[in-house]
């Protein structure tokens, strides 16, 4: 259940299926990444990422799957404003 208070949070939150797709985003996305959330679902997570953090995103991803934890990092995601 996508609660109000994920949907309402000041931080962009998404919800990404194992394949990597947007299943869900609150209102914030689009304060970070100017994409309104409707927008973003259905779409591959990795429309948000510079091409040099595909591998990052991916090990991460790879992490969560087998049950590994993830670390805070500081990263790069792209805007619709800046698509490169």
């Amino acid at each position: 259940m996508w609660s109000s208070i994920l949907q309402y949070a000041n931080d962009a939150i998404f919800a990404i299926d194992l394949s990597g797709r947007i299943m869900k985003c609150n209102a914030s996305t689009e304060k970070f990444y100017d994409y309104q959330p409707e927008e973003l679902l259905g779409n591959q997570y990795e429309m948000l990422l510079p091409d040099i953090r595909q591998k990052e995103f991916e090990s991460i991803r790879d992490n969560l799957l087998f049950g590994e934890q993830s670390m805070p990092f500081e990263t790069e995601r792209l805007t619709k404003k800046r698509t490169s």
